[in-house]
């Protein structure tokens, strides 16, 4: 179990289509990653991201984060109605 003070947010990691699949995004987690262990003192990130983004639910996977639960939320934009799968996601070793 870990405290939720102990928790911290990943909330945007974005790369441009150019630059995917270059190293960037990749640098920027690890850089997050090394900032929230030797700065912060965090022990976990909870994230969340849709489900229907293959590649980067398998790219946080690939960086030990965990499904969590997911959840479906309807959204009404206008008079096109979407819905959206999101999965949470933890990652609970951030320690070396």
């Amino acid at each position: 179990f870990v405290s939720p003070e102990k928790i911290c947010e990943l909330r945007r990691l974005a790369v441009s289509p150019r630059h995917q699949n270059c190293g960037v995004g990749s640098k920027l987690l690890q850089t997050f990653l090394k900032h929230a262990r030797e700065r912060t003192g965090y022990q976990a990130i909870h994230l969340t991201t849709l489900t229907s983004m293959i590649s980067a639910c398998q790219f946080y996977e690939k960086y030990g984060f965990k499904r969590g639960k997911v959840e479906k939320y309807n959204l009404n934009f206008g008079s096109d109605k979407k819905v959206f799968y999101t999965k949470s996601a933890v990652f609970e070793d951030i320690s070396e």
